[in-house]
């Protein structure tokens, strides 16, 4: 009997070895749009008369991200708004949940999986074909082309921000924007949004850059993952006239100090355009004036920094006049400083009040995409302008994407990328045509991720003024591997499942309802879940249309593990109507310094910083967050530190 096993294995080792033999003798090429694809480990085979390639170096080479689950032998790829999934040795392969049939299944072959070229290529949208006589397995992926590339603005100036809206093929999966003069790429995009007619909208930012003034052509052209189409009947052009401003401007002044004694010294920073080269300060004390003519830069600004001594008590008004070698312009900015006083106040020479109304925004942005900000301003603002906290200007509008006189409204809605993590400062500041401005500050957060992974990246409420009992639209943006979402109120309790979201190649967001039930702590968590049911949570909280009791949102501790008498460091955020805060230990005496950091967007949100000394002795201490409005209305949250000796 064993001799008999022993001839079996041997027949089937030698009968192994041959079929190798035959795969090594019968190697083919493959290419991709004309380009030989080169493999290190693996080479293209011919099984049964069909061409095998290997899966990985493939499918990557044509867009595809590739996960593999070992366990089950099962390989998944996200290409766009494809999922490919596949099981190792099935002749079956699946497509956005419809499979297809295969005469050859996939097999693993020097030590590497192969598949059918044709399975996996025509899977992943593309095209192939055999030439016989160079044994070469010939892919082609469709053809891209751009229907459309408007410009949001014809006439611009010189440095600021011009967005440019692409439509393209289907097929499209990449966009680029071509100076035509110098043939260089200005600006490249991934991102995009599937139409209904299964387009897809790109949305570019360029920036001009010239020394005169000239008329720039974009060439937009559309690529797959492998290259760009070029070819001037698939590309669109855009014209764009860059203009230069000569005109010497005031951006802002910034004044370290609005109310100071007699004989103390006030420090200007003066920022302006690059037209400018020097600065006059007069007063209304009739004090020898100021002049400067030294600055430093600031970005795209120039910074001219004085300190002027405070004479005389009152209110001293600060003329600012900005001017080049032609002279100094007639308009001036006004600051008033009040010395030996309590008051202090800032105007300017124009009697039109400016205001921001409302910043509207998703805090928490991906880095890497654009945010989407909406800005309503008093309909005198003629200029928008976004800084980031090392105040470099990130994005500049002068034109309002709608506008009411009867309303005395304008609203701006503004695309900037985020490039940093974590929490970010921006200011916006908006403009009249005298160059007067007035600003108001908001806060994003930047999250790292991969496109692989699973990810709530944001949550964001869509409906406003919402009051007891009524429903809230809300939305969730997750990376494209999440299946489907959950959302649960604090009780755990389900409340809303959706299962469809609008996916845009690398993130889907998911729309959904949920109710108001109680007037504070309306905090719900929405789970996304794969394929494979991981699951990933974020948190967030529905904003009533009621803002008269105080409400702790959240504490971020520093180091909740500290070494004994070392500085403990807390920061709370609540909303607005909180006066008062403080921490109190496990005996109730008050513990640490506490000052109000800066407002959040809506100024619906307050910043509280505290720090104090650890405790002497090791061990566990539990304290308490109260925090308190002008009635006298009181909340509270708890929290903990561990000391080690």
């Amino acid at each position: 009997m064993k001799k008999i096993l022993s001839l079996a294995a041997a027949l089937i080792f030698c009968l192994l070895m041959q079929t190798i033999n035959v795969f090594a003798a019968e190697p083919c090429f493959v290419y991709i749009n004309n380009q030989l694809l080169s493999f290190d480990d693996a080479t293209p085979q011919i099984m049964n008369n069909r061409a095998m390639v290997p899966f990985r170096k493939t499918a990557e080479t044509l867009g595809a991200v590739v996960d593999w689950n070992s366990a089950t032998e099962t390989m998944t790829l996200k290409k766009g708004s494809r999922t490919v999934v596949h099981t190792l040795r099935s002749n079956v392969i699946t497509v956005n949940g419809e499979a297809t049939t295969f005469d050859t299944p996939s097999a693993v072959l020097q030590s590497r999986t192969m598949m059918p070229v044709r399975m996996l290529a025509q899977a992943l949208g593309a095209n192939v074909d055999w030439d016989n006589a160079s044994r070469s397995v010939l892919i082609t992926t469709q053809a891209t082309s751009v229907l459309s590339a408007v410009s949001s603005q014809n006439v611009v100036k010189n440095g600021e921000t011009v967005s440019v809206t692409v439509i393209a093929s289907a097929s499209a999966e990449k966009v680029k924007l071509v100076d035509s003069a110098t043939n260089s790429i200005v600006s490249e995009s991934v991102v995009y949004t599937q139409n209904a007619d299964s387009t897809r909208t790109f949305s570019l930012q360029y920036v001009p850059s010239v020394s005169v003034s000239e008329i720039k052509t974009l060439k937009a052209c559309a690529g797959n993952a492998v290259e760009y189409n070029e070819d001037d009947a698939s590309s669109k052009n855009c014209m764009i006239t860059v203009t230069l401003d000569n005109q010497p401007k005031i951006i802002k002044i910034d004044a370290d100090d609005r109310s100071v004694a007699k004989n103390d010294y006030v420090e200007l920073s003066i920022f302006t355009n690059t037209a400018a080269d020097r600065i006059k300060i007069l007063n209304n004390f009739k004090s020898t004036g100021t002049e400067l003519t030294t600055y430093n830069l600031s970005g795209d600004d120039r910074v001219f920094q004085t300190k002027i001594k405070m004479t005389e008590k009152g209110e001293c008004d600060l003329y600012v006049y900005v001017g080049n070698s032609d002279g100094y312009e007639a308009n001036y900015e006004t600051i008033t400083i009040d010395v030996g006083g309590s008051g202090s106040t800032s105007k300017s020479n124009d009697d039109d009040e400016l205001e921001i109304k409302d910043i509207d925004y998703d805090s928490d942005i991906a880095v890497g995409e654009d945010a989407t900000v909406t800005i309503t301003t008093t309909y005198d603002i003629t200029k928008v302008e976004i800084y980031d906290d090392d105040d470099d200007r990130v994005v500049k509008k002068n034109f309002p994407t709608s506008s009411s006189v009867k309303d005395n409204e304008k609203t701006w809605r503004i695309e900037f990328e985020v490039e940093s993590s974590g929490r970010t400062k921006y200011e916006v500041r908006a403009y009249n045509d005298d160059e007067d401005s007035t600003s108001e500050s908001f806060n994003l957060t930047g999250e790292k991720y991969s496109s692989s992974e699973l990810a709530v990246l944001s949550v964001t409420q869509k409906s406003d003024d919402v009051s007891l009992n009524e429903t809230v639209k809300m939305s969730a943006k997750t990376t494209s591997v999440a299946e489907y979402i959950i959302v649960k109120d604090s009780n755990s309790d389900e409340i809303a499942r959706v299962e469809s979201g609008s996916d845009s190649g690398n993130t889907i967001t998911w729309n959904f309802e949920v109710e108001v039930e109680k007037e504070s702590k309306n905090s719900f968590t929405v789970y996304a879940y794969d394929e494979k049911d991981n699951v990933a949570t974020k948190k967030f909280t529905v904003k009533l249309d009621i803002a008269d009791k105080p409400e702790i949102n959240d504490i971020e501790i520093e180091d909740k593990t500290v070494d004994v008498e070392d500085e403990v460091n807390v920061t709370v955020y609540t909303n607005d109507a909180v006066s008062k805060i403080w921490i109190e230990n496990e005996d109730g005496d008050k513990r640490g310094r506490s000052k109000k950091n800066y407002d959040d967007i809506d100024d619906d949100e307050l910043i509280w910083e505290f720090s104090f000394d650890a405790e002497e002795d090791e061990g566990s201490y539990t304290y308490t967050v109260i925090a308190e409005n002008d009635d006298g209305d009181e909340d509270e949250m708890t929290f903990k530190i561990r000391v080690s000796d």
